[in-house]
């Protein structure tokens, strides 16, 4: 590799910088936490219309799914401070997968461009490493309500091209958007299947 800034490693956010548990437990904590209380129905109902708007890049996602839940079931709370509940929760209880850091580490050492670029919304998903101490390593963070498509589409991919300069690009993802998008968009992809790839690893997948 003649230039140490080649590739770029992007990074999937959800399932791969960061794990959750069931999403339903984090839905149903933000109930109880408002509420002191929770119901299946509620659950069920919030993760419909969330990801409907979500997916129709409607503005505050969360809290509109909230307000329709709320209306809906005819509860007595707030739609804004549960949808800042379920954020909370989702950083506190989200956890980084062993060697992610050791990863990022030697990447940065070695002087290669660092970006994450993630299917959600952009407040959200800084916060959610801003939580765990990771946005420090990335030069960008691309998501895609920043450019109004979800990946697999190349826009997102693109978005990152366009902000980190470089011959090369390796994806680093554990869903099919990840991977198909990548490639799609002409970079690199390596799935992350069981631990947590090592730099040595996500290097090799561009040789």
């Amino acid at each position: 590799m003649s230039d140490p800034a080649d590739p770029a490693v992007l990074f999937d956010l959800d399932g791969t910088l960061l794990q959750y548990p069931a999403y339903d437990t984090l839905v149903a904590a933000a109930f109880e936490d408002e509420l002191g209380r929770t119901d299946d129905r509620w659950v069920t109902h919030y993760s419909e219309r969330f990801f409907a708007a979500f997916g129709s890049f409607t503005p505050e996602p969360y809290r509109v799914a909230f307000v329709e839940t709320c209306e809906r079931f005819d509860l007595d709370a707030d739609p804004t401070a549960l949808a800042v509940t379920l954020v909370d929760r989702e950083c506190e209880r989200s956890s980084v997968p062993d060697g992610v850091r050791g990863t990022l580490d030697t990447l940065t050492a070695a002087g290669h461009p660092l970006a994450v670029c993630s299917n959600g919304v952009r407040r959200v998903q800084r916060a959610k490493l801003a939580a765990h101490d990771l946005l420090a390593p990335f030069e960008t963070v691309v998501t895609s309500y920043d450019v109004g498509a979800h990946k697999p589409a190349a826009d997102p991919f693109e978005a990152v091209r366009r902000a980190v300069d470089a011959e090369t690009y390796v994806m680093v993802g554990d869903s099919d958007d990840d991977v198909e998008g990548a490639r799609g968009a002409g970079m690199t992809a390596l799935r992350v299947e069981g631990p947590f790839p090592d730099a040595e690893s996500i290097l090799a997948a561009t040789e």
